[in-house]
């Protein structure tokens, strides 16, 4: 159970002055609590009957509210983790659950102070029940994906006995498609293995003589593969079961086996992108739930204050934070302090056993003045170690969280498509070589991030001075501050409330770069890093949002020493990246530019663009320079090539890789290489080169527009954000 401090809401009628009230309570009550003023609201009252009915419901409603805080709370804290987040925040500003409390304001947006307080009670009433049917109807769905897996892990773990074979055997120990033999598998005790190859040969007749042999083995037993006649299988399994020798009921078939396989990975996939979603939505409802929780507590306070006080008099409400182990002793304080209100009252000390974890203290004592009290966890940080065991993705992501001047490297192989989450971590390198689902960078201060391939999209979320350089299929920058990001990107990174932002085309290599960018489906030819789409414009629109990086500069990771990066060697360099380096449209010049077609139709085209393109640096270096403007590697229809349309061969183009290259005399430079390397492509003609690149450039916009509207869409059905993402269209 996570560590809590208790709060008492209290009230008592200012019979003097509310400063002198205030000042005889903070005196009296010094080293047993922490006291802050509670404001409470101007709502309206109803009758005397209706205020007795009122506090019966409220007294439901708010053991009730308890509860669902405390299940959404917990699960929260189950699914996610205590080593793997910080505290739950709360309130229209996001702060920690004390914090809310001693400066509570009433969040009238949500309940509106022109609702007569009968209505109010129901309104917060309704919020709870509806939350908690969500929060049922959720948790019971997830947790129904988190079983599948568990069940289809369960196949591959235990003993030989009872676990799945279909991972431990191969085709080639089995007699397949026989008429008349069969291989069945026998599991025999390591202590029994002599005994079993000394006598399966006659346990009956016709069993195939030296045809056992050993395919797996754990701590207890061997699992040993034996071929027979089919008619004597039963006597077999009867002799063998005799020895103690037990025949596992299986038989091989490669299409279980990849059955098994898929199943797994869809229930991983299924699992991680629920993750998310999940986690945002337990975030947003708690705040919702506890908000609603402590609005009650409130109402409380009024309504008992009137039914006992009633409303002639003011009121000082006050919330106390008690201190260490003085509960107790600070109820005895304030019952001697106000026992002039009620000396019928006869304080008794509180029963432990009624505190519900994480929430509210029935209240079964009476006091001379207005108490109602609550339990709040004080922070995640605290939650009992013994809940580690309990979360529910343990292998589907990586995290590094609150790190501070330190090295991470995820080296090839070791995330095997997992996520990865960095989260409030400063002045540390972050090396990710490998192939990954997605990735999120939030509230990082002077990071670098490299990010290998990923498959989905990378989120900079709240970030300042930040480098990140990934392959990956999406971007999403929001509320970051002068961050440099270095991209290979087949769609438009977006930008959300971001300011001094700088991009630039990413350069890089190691050996299994190539393959990973493969696995993530993305090519090194299709990179829109500066096409840069601006959603939401940052609040001081004078400075400058982002620009793009300098061409003629080089980025770079101050690389870790060799005991971390193992084998892998990887550069920056422009001459070794796998890369192209292209300048971006925004930064195209004016002059004589060149359109070159490579047709893919050939298996070694993408070599010989990668030649070509290594031409244009090396004629780049000897003369005037031929800049890559940017290359796409797309297929064609004759409707979207309109841009070659005067090409006869236009509709036929298929999958084709184009470069845009600008540069004095660019055209006949580039049919020279061309010609060289004798590689079908089609080199646009002085005349046409201009015309052919601007129509070409209108294509790629409105293909990316349509991918950008695609990809806000899917980002707003993951709720990746509460609010929209999306304020004006792209």
């Amino acid at each position: 159970m996570a560590a809590t401090v208790e709060y008492i809401f209290m009230a008592v009628p200012d019979e003097s002055s509310a400063e002198d009230t205030l000042r005889l309570i903070n005196d009296k009550t010094s080293g047993m609590s922490t006291n802050y003023v509670l404001a409470l609201p101007e709502l309206k009252i109803g009758s005397l009957d209706t205020l007795m009915s009122t506090s019966e419901q409220l007294t439901k409603a708010d053991t009730y509210a308890a509860v669902v805080v405390q299940k959404v709370m917990e699960y929260t804290m189950n699914l996610i983790g205590p080593d793997d987040h910080e505290e739950l925040l709360v309130g229209p500003t996001r702060v920690p659950m004390e914090t809310f409390i001693q400066h509570f304001h009433w969040d009238e947006s949500h309940y509106p102070l022109r609702i007569h307080l009968v209505g109010m009670a129901e309104v917060i009433s309704k919020v709870i029940t509806q939350l908690d049917t969500t929060f049922k109807q959720k948790t019971t769905a997830y947790n129904s994906i988190v079983q599948k897996v568990q069940s289809a892990k369960k196949k591959s773990m235990g003993n030989l006995l009872t676990r799945s074979l279909d991972e431990l055997v191969t085709a080639d120990k089995f007699v397949l498609d026989s008429e008349y033999l069969e291989t069945l598998v026998v599991v025999v005790p390591k202590a029994a293995s002599k005994e079993w190859l000394g006598s399966y040969e006659s346990l009956t007749a016709m069993v195939v003589p030296r045809s056992s042999e050993l395919v797996a083995e754990d701590s207890e037993y061997h699992l040993y593969t034996v071929t027979l006649f089919k008619k004597v299988i039963d006597e077999f399994k009867s002799k063998a079961r005799e020895q103690k020798f037990v025949v596992r009921d299986y038989r091989f078939s490669t299409d279980s086996q990849d059955m098994a396989n898929r199943e797994l990975s869809l229930l991983k996939t299924q699992l991680e992108k629920q993750f998310g979603p999940m986690i945002h939505w337990l975030k947003v409802n708690f705040n919702v739930a506890f908000s609603a929780w402590i609005h009650l507590k409130c109402l409380r306070v009024l309504v008992e204050s009137i039914l006992r006080y009633g409303l002639s008099n003011k009121l000082v409400t006050l919330v106390m934070k008690t201190q260490g182990k003085s509960s107790g002793k600070l109820r005895r304080t304030l019952d001697g302090l106000f026992l002039y209100l009620d000396k019928t009252c006869i304080a008794k000390e509180i029963n432990e056993e009624m505190i519900v974890p994480g929430g509210q203290v029935m209240e079964s004592d009476y006091h001379p003045f207005v108490m109602f009290t609550a339990h709040i966890a004080q922070s995640s940080k605290h939650v009992s170690q013994s809940r580690r065991g309990s979360r529910q993705l343990p292998h589907v992501m990586d995290t590094a969280i609150q790190l501070d001047g330190e090295t991470v490297v995820r080296l090839p192989r070791q995330l095997a498509g997992r996520s990865f989450v960095i989260q409030k971590c400063r002045n540390c390198t972050i090396l990710l070589l490998d192939c990954v689902s997605r990735v999120t960078v939030q509230e990082c201060t002077n990071c670098k991030v490299f990010v290998g391939a990923c498959k989905e999209r990378v989120l900079l979320d709240d970030c300042v001075d930040c480098h990140l350089f990934a392959a990956t299929r999406q971007v999403l920058v929001r509320w970051c501050v002068h961050c440099e990001l270095h991209l290979l990107c087949p769609s438009q990174p977006l930008i959300k409330s971001s300011v001094d932002m700088v991009f630039g085309c990413l350069q890089c290599s190691y050996l299994q770069l190539k393959g990973q960018l493969d696995a993530a489906g993305l090519s090194v030819f299709t990179n829109f890093w500066s096409n840069v789409s601006e959603i939401v414009r940052a609040e001081d629109d004078e400075q400058s949002t982002w620009t793009l990086y300098p061409p003629e500069t080089t980025a770079s990771i101050e690389l870790p020493s060799r005991d971390l990066l193992g084998d892998v060697s990887i550069s920056f360099s422009k001459e070794n990246s796998i890369i192209p380096h292209t300048i971006g449209l925004k930064q195209k010049p004016s002059g004589e530019e060149c359109m070159v077609v490579f047709y893919c139709n050939a298996e070694n085209v993408r070599h010989k663009v990668g030649q070509f393109l290594q031409q244009l640096k090396n004629q780049s270096s000897a003369g005037s320079p031929l800049l890559l403007i940017q290359t796409v590697e797309s297929s064609f229809r004759a409707d979207d090539a309109q841009w070659l349309s005067h090409h006869p061969c236009y509709t036929l183009l298929g999958i084709c890789i184009v470069a845009q290259v600008y540069g004095d005399g660019s055209v006949e430079r580039c049919r020279g290489i061309v010609s060289k390397l004798g590689v079908d492509a089609y080199v646009s003609s002085p005349d046409q080169g201009a015309a052919e690149g601007e129509s070409f450039e209108q294509w790629i916009s409105a293909k990316l527009a349509m991918i950008t509207r695609q990809q806000i869409s899917k980002s707003l059905a993951e709720k990746l954000d509460s609010e929209s993402m999306l304020s004006q269209p792209v």
